[in-house]
């Protein structure tokens, strides 16, 4: 028996720990460390002939940051001076084993320490793993597992009727448009556009109206013009509510209420 030339155990051992000395010779006799007496033993009790793993270690510090159909993977960088690149991986099943089929790509060198995964569906849960590949092709351990849902996150946001498509459920993008300029307004962020398309938005209670902008964004809301986009806030409250911090928010003449 001996430690694969991949074990991050080579040179990981100790030669004391408090009164205690490390053995000198291994199971099969092999002296212990096989480099030179300032090299550390290997943990366990078969030494390999490696004073130190040619192989990249471990990936750290993974993170993952969520974006509209995508996520922006970043980490920490490997010490090796012979990296080649890393490899990303990503799966829908939490604690997954990266088969081939789960390969994203690798990036252009061994000095790149970020990898945007493209392609991803909205609000599915994605899992990623990444792992460092040298120059002999020699690769390390998987990073430990981290998680990202892609949202839409503007800066454009579609509000539409029923008929047109809009939907409650809706993530707010052009081809999956809200259906309350409400949920518009909360879920955007400053400096966004929130864009009402033609047809009559009849107020069904209270919650929808009321719109308030209390100056801790600024937006502006267009409509597909005056004589199509109506807001109709059918007696069940006002329309909207501007406090005095508010006058950065922009509500243009192409809606009629």
């Amino acid at each position: 028996y001996n430690l694969s030339d991949a074990s991050f155990l080579i040179g990981a051992g100790a030669k004391t720990y408090g009164d205690y000395t490390a053995p000198a010779y291994d199971l099969l006799g092999a002296t212990r460390p096989s480099g030179s007496s300032t090299d550390n033993p290997d943990i366990g009790a078969y030494e390999n002939a490696l004073a130190v793993t040619p192989y990249p270690d471990k990936v750290m510090g993974l993170t993952a940051t969520s974006a509209n159909q995508s996520a922006v993977l970043a980490w920490t960088a490997n010490t090796e001076t012979d990296l080649s690149r890393y490899a990303v991986y990503k799966s829908t099943t939490s604690g997954f084993t990266p088969a081939s089929s789960d390969s994203v790509g690798v990036t252009a060198s061994g000095s790149i320490v970020t990898y945007t995964v493209t392609g991803l569906t909205n609000t599915t849960p994605y899992y990623f793993k990444v792992k460092a590949i040298n120059t002999s092709n020699q690769t390390g351990e998987y990073s430990s597992q981290v998680t990202a849902t892609p949202e839409y996150r503007g800066p454009g946001w579609y509000v539409a009727v029923a008929a047109s498509g809009g939907s409650a459920s809706n993530e707010g993008s052009s081809n999956s448009p809200m259906l309350n300029l409400t949920d518009a307004v909360t879920a955007s962020s400053t400096g966004d556009t929130i864009y009402i398309a033609a047809g009559t938005y009849t107020f069904t209670s209270a919650s929808e109206g009321n719109i308030t902008f209390d100056g801790s964004k600024t937006l502006v809301i267009k409509g597909a013009g005056a004589a199509t986009t109506i807001i109709d806030a059918n007696l069940k409250h006002r329309h909207f509510y501007f406090n005095a911090n508010s006058s950065g928010t922009l509500l243009d003449t192409t809606f009629k209420i």
